[in-house]
């Protein structure tokens, strides 16, 4: 019985060990050469939940601090209008993350598709010449009519107060 586990463990260890370890599609990096027509990065990175990346440069060569900037569409593809909040991240060709940006875009009706520009300013005049990428991190949609309203950011205390003319509380019209 014993010299029977054994051979199993033994099986079940080489069994696990197999595989390959640094390839690029693990680390979420699609190794697309430069001047490819396919853009840098892993597809869930490039498009999820209507937005899309269509296109990006790499980090500037000339201006200080370096952007880098990413041309982007959000489809909505419910039957009512929504605000879409997205979060960009720019990374370095070895996919640190460097910068990060939320951008919003108001009101997309039903089935239209909406063309914006995100531009990302990096810290560290380094990265100039740095080729680099934008990849979306996040996406946060909710219906217009129940979507915050823009009054700037959002404060520290992650609560924003607002007043009318006064005279709610006392029953006025």
């Amino acid at each position: 019985m014993l010299p029977a586990l054994s051979t199993v463990l033994a099986c079940a260890v080489s069994i696990t060990a197999c595989g390959t370890q640094g390839d690029s599609a693990a680390d979420g990096v699609n190794a697309a050469a430069s001047g490819s027509p396919t853009l840098p990065g892993a597809l869930d990175a490039l498009a999820q939940d209507g937005v899309k990346i269509t296109s990006m440069t790499g980090w500037s060569h000339q201006k200080t601090p370096p952007a880098i900037s990413a041309e982007f569409e959000v489809t909505n593809h419910e039957s009512e209008p929504f605000t879409y909040t997205i979060t960009f991240d720019a990374l370095s060709t070895s996919g640190a993350v460097l910068e990060n940006t939320k951008q919003t875009t108001p009101a997309v009706g039903p089935g239209q598709t909406v063309r914006r520009t995100v531009r990302l300013n990096g810290s560290s005049p380094d990265l100039r010449g740095d080729k680099g990428r934008v990849r979306i991190a996040k996406v946060r949609r909710v219906p217009t009519a129940e979507a915050p309203a823009e009054t700037g950011p959002c404060p520290s205390s992650g609560m924003r107060l607002t007043t009318d003319a006064g005279n709610a509380a006392m029953g006025y019209a």
